[in-house]
Order: C-alpha cells, then sequence, then structure tokens
C-alpha cells in the first residue's frame, strides 16, 4: 500500500533509447473467440508496486491488426499489466478484456473480451456545511491492483458532472479532497453483472439498483451526496518530555491505496477535514502512520481513531532509530532513486493493521538516504529500483540482463544505523538460469528470492524478478546471505538454496511438481467450475527447516504463481506444489462448498489425485 503523492517527490530520471528490448506479441479475441480487429492495446510495466513514476517503468498503446493480433518491443526482463478496450458506444458502454498481470516478452499475451462496461457520470451534492471552506477536488483511482496503480485527477462539466476514466477492472473508487486531504471516498461499479450482485456503488451504503433495470441506472448521472464536513485534530507529543513535536509526518489510510501525507504543526497538531460517515468509520477506523521529522528519532506509531474518539487525540513516540547510507555508481553519487522498504511496521491500537512500511524514500543529489522510525521488532529489507540506464551500466554482458530491482540489505532487524557507500556494481550478482525439464532453455520466466532463516515477523513477499527469452537474469544483491531461490512455469517448478559463497544458480523445472487433483463430494460426484488453491505448506520427515519456514511464509502470501486454479466439469485442477515430500493445506470454494483439507505430495502421478469434500447445502 503505497501513496501516489509521494511518488512526486522523485525526481525524473530519463530512460536510455538504448535500454534493452525484446519482441513481444498477442491477440485479442471477442466474446465467441473471434478476431477483435482495432482494440486498443494498453502495456503497462512497474519495477515494483511503490514506483508509479512511469520513467522507471514502460506504458506501450498498440492497435491489433485484421487478426487481432499485435506486436511491440518490451523492455527485457520486466512484466507488463496488459488489457484491451473499445470506444465507448451510443448507450455509453464500450468493450473491455479482463486484466492480464505479468505480461511477458516472447510469451503470447492472450487478452478475451469480458463483460461490457459502462461509462460512470457522478454529480456530486455538498452538504451545506462544506460552504465556505476549502473547495473539493475529485480524483479517480483503481484501488486493489498495486501493479497498476492508476489515478487520475477530473474535472467537473458545467452542469457539475465528473466522468470516470474508462478502466479495467469491475469498479473503481472517486476520492474528494479537501486541499491536500483525502476527505470522502466511494466505490462505483461499472459493469452490469457487478452492480446487480453488489450494488452501484462500493462503501458503507452501497446502492442497490432501485429495479431490475440496472443498465440505465449505470447510464445515468449517479447524484451523490457528500456528508458533512468535520474536523480531527492529532497531538503528538515527545513521551519523555511531552513536548511537541513539529514536522511530523502522518500517513492516514482509509482502505488500501487511500494513503495521504501531512505535516505536524509547530505545537504538534495535525489538522484533519473529511466527510464524516458514521458507519464507515465504524467499520473501517481511519488509520494513522506517525513517521518521525528529520530532525529526530522516534519510532513509526501506527494508530487508529473510530467515530467515538474525542476530536483531539493525543499520542506520545517513544524513540526510533535511523538507518543512514549513500547510494554510489562508478565511483559517482546516484540521486533520486526511490528505495522501498518491504517490512511489517506492526498494528496500531484497536488493532488496525498497516501491512508493510508504505514509504518510498529517494536518495538526495547526494545520493545520501535516511530511514527513520525502524524499530528492531520488525525486521525489513532495503530495496532500490533501478532504471533502465542504471541497468544497461551495470550489466557486464548482454548474456545477463540486469534486473529493475536491487537488494541493498535483506531483511534484518539488526542492520546497522550506518550502512555507509553502497556501491550497486560491488554488490553481489546472482546468475540464474532457468531451463525446461529436457535442458532447453526457457524465457521469460518469474523468479522468486528471499533470504533464508527468518522469524515469524520478517517480510514474506520475496523479491520477483524475470528472466529473458534464453531464461537468464542477474539479481543484485548483499553478498554475506543464504538466498532461497524459486522458479514456477505451468510444466512444473525448481528452487535451490544459494549459499553465500556461490554466485549461479541453475534451475531445471521439475515436472514432479504438478498436481492434477479431482475434488468430489461424499457421493463422488464432481465438484465443478469450484476453485481449488494451495493456502500452506509444510514439510514432513527431515529436512531444512529454514528453507521449509521460507517456502511457507511465501506460500501464505500467495507469492508462487499456479497455487490456484479452476476445477473443470470432471472436478479435476491442475496446481503447481512449491516443493516435494510436502504437506498441502488445501482451500475448495464453490457453490455450496467451503471446505479445507489435506493432501500429502511426494511427485507426480498419472492420474488426478482425489480428495474428498462435504457440500454445505447438501446438495
Amino acid at each position: 500500500m503505497r501513496c501516489a503523492a509521494l511518488f512526486a517527490l522523485l525526481s525524473t530520471v530519463a530512460i536510455s533509447q538504448e535500454a534493452a528490448r525484446d519482441r513481444g506479441f498477442g491477440r485479442v479475441t471477442d466474446k465467441d473467440g473471434k478476431p477483435w480487429v482495432g482494440a486498443e492495446v494498453h502495456l503497462m510495466h512497474r519495477p515494483h508496486a511503490s514506483i508509479a513514476d512511469p520513467k522507471f517503468g514502460d506504458t506501450l498503446l498498440l492497435k491489433t491488426d485484421a487478426k487481432g493480433q499485435f506486436k511491440a518491443q518490451l523492455l527485457v526482463g520486466a512484466a507488463y499489466s496488459a488489457w484491451a478496450i473499445g470506444p465507448v458506444e451510443a448507450d455509453g458502454s464500450y468493450r473491455i478484456t479482463a486484466l492480464k498481470t505479468d505480461a511477458v516478452l516472447r510469451s503470447p499475451i492472450l487478452l478475451k473480451e469480458g463483460n461490457r462496461q459502462y461509462v460512470r457520470k457522478v454529480r456530486p451534492v455538498l452538504h451545506e456545511s462544506w460552504n465556505g471552506h476549502e473547495p473539493l477536488r475529485w480524483r479517480a483511482s483503481i484501488e486493489g491492483n498495486q501493479r497498476i496503480g492508476l489515478g487520475q485527477w477530473l474535472i467537473a462539466d458545467a452542469d457539475g458532472i465528473l466522468t470516470l476514466p474508462r478502466w479495467p477492472g469491475r469498479y473503481q473508487f472517486l476520492q474528494a479532497w479537501a486541499n491536500d486531504w483525502l476527505a470522502y471516498r466511494l466505490g462505483f461499479t461499472t459493469s452490469e453483472t457487478f452492480a446487480k450482485q453488489y450494488g452501484l456503488t462500493l462503501g458503507s451504503k452501497s446502492a442497490k439498483p432501485t429495479d431490475k433495470n440496472v443498465r440505465a441506472q449505470l447510464q445515468a448521472v449517479h447524484e451523490l451526496d457528500i456528508p458533512p464536513r468535520r474536523v480531527r485534530d492529532l497531538e503528538l507529543t515527545d513521551e519523555k518530555t511531552g513536548a511537541p513535536i513539529a514536522d511530523a509526518r502522518i500517513l492516514i489510510e482509509t482502505m488500501p491505496f487511500d494513503l495521504q501525507a501531512h505535516r505536524s504543526s509547530d505545537q504538534g497538531i495535525v489538522h484533519a477535514v473529511y466527510a464524516h460517515d458514521v458507519e464507515v468509520v465504524k467499520r473501517v477506523p481511519f488509520r494513522w502512520l506517525i513517521l518521525p521529522p528529520a530532525n529526530a528519532e522516534y519510532s513509526l506509531n501506527p494508530t487508529s481513531y473510530k467515530s467515538d474518539d474525542p476530536p483531539v487525540m493525543a499520542r506520545q513516540l517513544p524513540d526510533g532509530r535511523t538507518l543512514d547510507g549513500r547510494l554510489l555508481l562508478a565511483g559517482e553519487p546516484v540521486a533520486s532513486v526511490p528505495l522501498m522498504l518491504d517490512g511489517s511496521i506492526g498494528s496500531g491500537n484497536g488493532g488496525s493493521w498497516f501491512g508493510v512500511d508504505p514509504r518510498v524514500i529517494p536518495t538526495d543529489p547526494n545520493g545520501t538516504f535516511h530511514v527513520r522510525g525502524r524499530t528492531e521488532r520488525y525486521p525489513f529489507r532495503l530495496i532500490a529500483a533501478l532504471s533502465p540506464t542504471m541497468r544497461k551500466t551495470l550489466s557486464r554482458d548482454k548474456d545477463w540482463p540486469v534486473a529493475p530491482l536491487a537488494v541493498l540489505h535483506w531483511e534484518s532487524s539488526k542492520l546497522p544505523a550506518k550502512l555507509g557507500d553502497i556501491h550497486l556494481e560491488s554488490l553481489r550478482g546472482i546468475d540464474v538460469q532457468v531451463t525446461q525439464p529436457d535442458g532447453s532453455p526457457t524465457g521469460s520466466i518469474p523468479v522468486l528470492l528471499t533470504r533464508v532463516g527468518l522469524g515469524s515477523d520478517a517480510p514474506s513477499d520475496p523479491v520477483r524478478v524475470y528472466t529473458d527469452r534464453r531464461g537468464h537474469v542477474r539479481v543484485l544483491a548483499p553478498s554475506s546471505d543464504s538466498v532461497l531461490v524459486h522458479a514456477v512455469t505451468e510444466h512444473g517448478a525448481a528452487w535451490q538454496r544459494l549459499d553465500a559463497n556461490s554466485d549461479t544458480v541453475d534451475l531445471r523445472i521439475d515436472p514432479n511438481h504438478v498436481a492434477k487433483i479431482q475434488v468430489v463430494d461424499q457421493q463422488g460426484k464432481p465438484i465443478a467450475g469450484g476453485s481449488l488453491g494451495i493456502v500452506t505448506i509444510d514439510s514432513w520427515g527431515e529436512g531444512d527447516k529454514d528453507l521449509i519456514t521460507s517456502m511457507g511464509r511465501m506460500c501464505m502470501v500467495h507469492a508462487f504463481s499456479r497455487m490456484r486454479c479452476r476445477l473443470d466439469a470432471n472436478g479435476i485442477g491442475t496446481l503447481i506444489v512449491p516443493m516435494l515430500n510436502a504437506s498441502l493445506d488445501l482451500s475448495v470454494d464453490a457453490k455450496g462448498v467451503n471446505a479445507r483439507d489435506h493432501l500429502r505430495w511426494q511427485k507426480a502421478v498419472d492420474e488426478p489425485v482425489t480428495i474428498v469434500v462435504e457440500r454445505t447445502n447438501g446438495k
């Protein structure tokens, strides 16, 4: 969960015209499987969920030909989000495909038309309490898919009507901003099917269609009543002295991606302006993340408030720790490089969970950075995003492209306070090669890397990079740690533990990781059309406990691809099991079925393995 406002702090870094690219191609079909001619294809690459600055990624706009096909030159080692869209028709609807993530070069990008979506139009109606105060600004955003991170400011027409953009997904959010404060938000569904199920809007008071003519209501202008204007203050003081803390930065979160940055006054006060919706605040309390000021070392302080909290809340900040360093390339400081901190910051009062540290910290003109407010209780890792220009400079030979993410330090709670000078070219280069079961190269494969031997508080999400068409990728990382390297394809999986004194990994995909499973009920009837997935994984017998723990943590956040599948008419689905000799915790979700089961997996077999579940409705 990252704040788009933070990205504006990053200086622009030009993409080299010589950045390595290779052939990408795909096809767009309509609902009947026929070529969709003239479809507008969008391809968007972001090196990390935190980086919305397009100059660190790539955005392409294409048209399909008479066969519904398209071609593009894609960045080597990069994954793209892809979708196709058609023009707006007379009834306000438009054709659009489902969003495809992890689209890569040298592998067909197949897009198929989904349900029609409608252009939503909204006329905000302000409560009288907003009169005479700051004017509201309006912004559309997509939530729930960090790899896209779309956002756009909107301007109302002469009739006060806002038109939401045409984006992939079944809904998008409209935000109201009072100056730099996110005051209100509401989701708007865009497809007829989704609106029938969940309503015309998504929020505390979802607007259900008033009659069967859902289409007409999607086409109509939605009159949106904005709740009354409210004010709430947060007072920050030093835990030891009681003195006010000025210039502390506050991140406010109401839901994922609704993050905003504010600063405390000289009196230690943060002045919040918002549209008060009692039901929303009771159900999803606002969450505050207090970041220490530049000249002090206070801990990150997650907290929250509900509708019945006092208008002014006081928070005392305990001591924290600052992590300093400098980033250099070819002996020269590197400015404006975004650094991400993957790792938990804990929960606030009331149990509100912030998840990972949401900050993006750019290096200054001297290449230096200051990470403030971390505590030893919550480990984290420090990652730098590399522009295509930097990757080209760091590439020692053309056969091993450098990944767009460099690990400066793996997750650890005991990092030194001073990291000193970090020379990017002196980092350990881990050369990964992925091959098919027969030893032939396999290109554009996702590769996961994580440090081995971490506690339960360490970040579960691994670093994800992609190979080139030869199955090669080089990842820059610290030299003193043991690393788990894992790759998954439709043909199986492979993994290896890489010790600190080794820099080369050769992963040959093993088909024994392919698990074909049939799900039936107690009468032997197949559970057709349901969803089958791996919830977590463990090992039986002797084994590398640290390695098993790392595998299990990545399973819990679904880091591995192909851990979930759709059951066919015979109740059969195919999963890729991350490791062999494993105990799988499986979930089955279907109409009338919500079950869990355990399965021991040793290796692939010719016939599907059958598991039996109970139907909750008895049918």
